[in-house]
C-alpha cells in the first residue's frame, strides 16, 4: 500500500476511534439485589465475633457476595437483624456488613425488628445512617414511619409494604396501607411493577401460606404488577411460576420469590414439596441473594450463593438458580390528563396543571389549548416537562376558556378539564387597614347610635365590635352609623350563624348627600339560602334597586365585604381566612360624602363582626 493510502488509513482509524468514544454512554438497565433474614445477634453463641459456623450467623458472607455485586439497590426483605431488631445489634452486626450498602439500601419491616417497641431500633438506625431521609426525598414516603413507601428505579416502579399488619391497622381491604397501595398502582400505570415485604401469601415451608397479605395480592394482581420478593418462609429460597391471588397458575399473574437466604440460618426442607403447580424452584443448602437486571419491558433473576472461607460453607451449597420474565404492563401508552388551573391576572392569564401518570415513558412536554367559547379550544403553545405557562397575549374582560394535554413517546394524551379565567385589573387586597374597630359602647339596650327599623321578623339583634356588644330586645334588625369618613371605603361584616331561609344579611359602605335626585346609600345584600349576592343602590326617599346580582355561595363564619373605590363597586367573601373577590358593578352616581354602615337582615344572625377600612 502506498505511504499516502497508508497515512490516510491511519487518519480514518483515528477520527472513529475518536467519534467512537464521543458516544454519549447508554446507561445499563438497574441491578437489584434482594434478601432477608441477615444478621445475628453478638450474643447468639454461634456469631464468633462475626465468623460464624459453617451453616449459622454467615452474614459477613452474604453481605461480600453483595457488596461484589455493586447493585443500583438493596432490597432487605424484613428480619434484618436479629434477635429483636435493637439500635446496638444493627450499629455492632448489620452496620459493618451490610450497612455497607446503606447508599443504595431500601429496608422493609420484619418481625424481629417488632421484638423492640415499634420497631425503634431499625427507625434509629436507618435515620442515624441517613437511609430514611434519602428515600424521603426519592420517592412517595408519606408513610415510611410505618413503614411502607414506594420509588421508582429505571423503568419499573418499586413498593416497600409492612406485612406485621397488627402493628399498621391492618393489612385487609379499605386498611390505611391498602387505600394507600392502590393509590399508588393507580398513579403508576403501564409500569414494570415489583412489590417486597416479609411475610411471604404462598410458602413451601413449615410455616405454609399467609393469608394475611392476600389483599395486597389481589390489588398488585389488578394492576398488572410483575414480581414479589418475600422473606421469612422457612429460611429458604423458593421460585414461583405466575399465579393470580388464589393461587392458580395464569400468564397474568405475579412471580413471587421467596429469599430468606441472608445468613442467619437455614430451614429444613418439609416432607410435602408444597404446590407442585406454582413451585417451581426451592433450595435449603445455600446462603445467598436474588439477583436481578430489571429492563424496560422485562427483568433475569439468579440466585446467587455466598461464599466465605472461615470457616468454609459445607459442600453441596452451591445452590443457583436463574431465568428472566417479561412485564405485564410493559407497552408504553400516552400519558393520563393533567389536572389544570387558570388564574386571572391584569392583561395576562397565569395556568398551572400537575404531572399526571406518564404511560410507562417520560413525560417530554405539554399542549395548551385556548378558546372564547366552552369547548372550541385550539392549540395557543406548546412547552416542555414544565407544570406552569402565562398566557400574555390574553385581553382584560375577556373570558378564555383553557384545556392543556401531556405528551411522551407514544404520543398526547388527553385534554384536561376544561377551566376559565377573565383576566383584568386585580383590585387591592380586601380588608386593608379597619377603620371601625375602635367603636365600643358599654352592654346595653340600644342607644342613640343604634337604629332598630322595626322590620316584620320579631327578634332580637346582637352586634359585636372590638369584642363590646351592643344588642336590643324586640329589634328584628339593627343598624349601626358612624359619621365623617373619607371618599372611598371598605366594610365587612362576619356573619357567624346563617339567617333563616329566605332571609339576608346588609352591609352598607357608601352615602352619598341626601338629596332627592343622588344616590344616597349602596349595599351589598346576601342571602345565603339561595346564594344570591345583590349590589344595590337607594335614592333619597325611595327603595332600594339591584345595580347587579350574581351568584356565589356562602357558609355560617363567612364574611362579605363592600368596596367603593371612584365609581366601582365590588363586593368580597372572606372564607377560610382569606379574601376573594366575588362580583363587581360601576355606578356614576358615587359622591365622596357620607357615613359607613350596615344592617343585619335577620335577627338569627347574631354575633357579627364590623370593620372597614381605606384602599390605601
Amino acid at each position: 500500500m502506498p505511504r499516502a493510502a497508508r497515512t490516510a488509513l491511519v487518519l480514518i482509524l483515528i477520527l472513529a476511534g475518536a467519534l467512537a468514544s464521543a458516544r454519549p454512554a447508554i446507561a445499563a438497565d438497574p441491578v437489584v439485589a434482594a434478601v432477608g433474614d441477615m444478621g445475628c445477634s453478638t450474643t447468639d453463641p454461634n456469631y464468633r465475633a462475626g465468623l460464624g459456623t459453617a451453616t449459622l450467623c454467615r452474614q459477613r458472607y452474604v453481605s461480600d457476595l453483595l457488596v461484589g455485586m455493586a447493585p443500583s439497590a438493596l432490597l432487605d426483605l424484613g428480619d434484618n437483624q436479629y434477635d429483636n431488631g435493637g439500635l446496638a445489634n444493627f450499629e455492632n452486626v448489620y452496620g459493618p456488613t451490610f450497612g455497607r450498602l446503606n447508599a443504595v439500601v431500601y429496608p422493609s419491616l420484619g418481625n424481629a425488628e417488632y421484638g423492640t417497641a415499634n420497631a425503634q431500633g431499625f427507625v434509629d438506625y436507618f435515620s442515624q445512617a441517613g437511609v430514611l431521609s434519602r428515600i424521603k426525598a426519592g420517592g412517595d414516603s408519606l408513610h415510611i414511619a410505618s413503614g411502607y413507601y414506594s420509588f421508582d428505579i429505571g423503568a419499573w416502579h418499586a413498593i416497600a409494604l409492612n406485612s406485621n399488619c397488627s402493628f399498621v391497622g391492618g393489612c385487609g381491604y379499605g386498611s390505611p396501607q391498602e387505600q394507600w397501595l392502590r393509590a399508588d398502582l393507580a398513579a403508576h400505570p403501564h409500569r414494570c411493577t415489583l412489590a417486597y415485604w416479609h411475610h411471604p401469601r404462598w410458602n413451601s415451608g413449615t410455616l405454609g401460606n399467609d393469608g394475611t397479605t392476600s389483599v395486597f395480592w389481589s390489588d398488585l394482581y389488578n394492576a398488572h404488577a410483575d414480581l414479589v420478593l418475600n422473606g421469612h418462609g422457612n429460611h429458604h429460597y423458593e421460585r414461583f411460576t405466575l399465579q393470580d391471588p388464589h393461587g392458580v397458575p395464569d400468564p397474568a399473574g405475579i412471580r413471587e420469590f421467596i429469599v430468606s437466604t441472608g445468613g442467619q440460618h437455614l430451614g429444613t426442607p418439609p416432607t410435602t414439596p408444597g404446590d407442585t403447580h406454582t413451585s417451581e424452584v426451592r433450595g435449603y443448602t445455600s446462603f445467598g441473594a436474588l439477583r436481578l437486571i430489571l429492563h424496560p419491558n422485562g427483568y433475569d433473576f439468579s440466585f446467587l450463593p455466598a461464599g466465605g472461607t472461615t470457616p468454609p460453607p459445607p459442600a453441596g451449597s452451591r445452590f443457583t438458580d436463574s431465568g428472566s420474565g417479561s412485564c405485564h404492563s410493559a407497552a408504553v401508552a400516552p400519558p393520563n390528563a393533567p389536572s389544570l388551573t387558570a388564574t386571572a391576572r391584569d392583561g395576562s392569564v397565569h395556568l398551572s396543571w400537575t404531572t399526571p401518570p406518564d404511560g410507562g415513558s417520560p413525560l417530554t412536554g405539554y399542549r395548551i389549548y385556548r378558546g372564547t367559547a366552552t369547548g372550541a379550544e385550539t392549540l395557543l403553545a406548546s412547552v416542555g416537562a414544565v407544570n406552569a405557562y402565562d398566557d400574555m397575549a390574553a385581553s382584560n374582560g375577556t373570558k378564555y376558556f383553557y384545556r392543556v394535554a401531556a405528551m411522551n413517546g407514544a404520543g398526547t394524551g388527553p385534554q384536561s378539564p376544561e377551566v376559565s379565567a377573565t383576566p383584568g385589573a386585580t383590585p387591592p387586597p380586601f380588608p386593608s387597614t379597619p377603620i371601625l374597630d375602635s367603636f365600643a359602647r358599654a352592654a346595653g339596650p340600644l342607644g342613640a347610635n343604634w337604629q332598630t327599623p322595626g322590620l316584620q321578623d320579631a327578634g332580637t339583634a346582637s352586634i359585636e365590635s372590638n369584642g363590646v356588644t351592643a344588642s336590643g330586645s324586640g329589634a328584628s334588625s339593627a343598624t349601626w352609623t358612624a359619621q365623617s369618613f373619607g371618599a372611598d371605603q371598605e366594610a365587612y361584616l362576619t356573619v357567624p350563624r346563617l339567617p333563616a331561609s329566605g332571609h339576608w344579611v346588609q352591609l352598607a359602605a357608601r352615602q352619598s348627600t341626601t338629596t332627592g335626585t343622588n344616590v344616597s346609600c349602596y349595599f351589598l345584600r346576601v342571602t345565603p339560602s339561595s346564594s344570591t349576592w345583590e349590589l344595590r343602590k337607594k335614592l333619597a326617599g325611595g327603595s332600594s334597586t339591584v345595580v347587579k346580582s350574581f351568584t356565589s355561595s356562602f357558609a355560617a363564619g363567612d364574611g362579605f365585604g363592600l368596596r367603593l373605590a371612584g365609581s366601582s363597586l365590588t363586593a368580597y367573601r372572606q372564607s377560610a381566612g382569606a379574601w376573594r373577590p366575588v362580583g363587581s358593578a360601576t355606578d356614576a352616581g358615587i359622591s365622596a360624602a357620607g357615613y359607613v354602615s350596615f344592617t343585619l337582615g335577620d335577627t338569627i344572625a347574631r354575633g357579627g363582626a364590623i370593620g372597614g377600612g381605606t384602599t390605601g
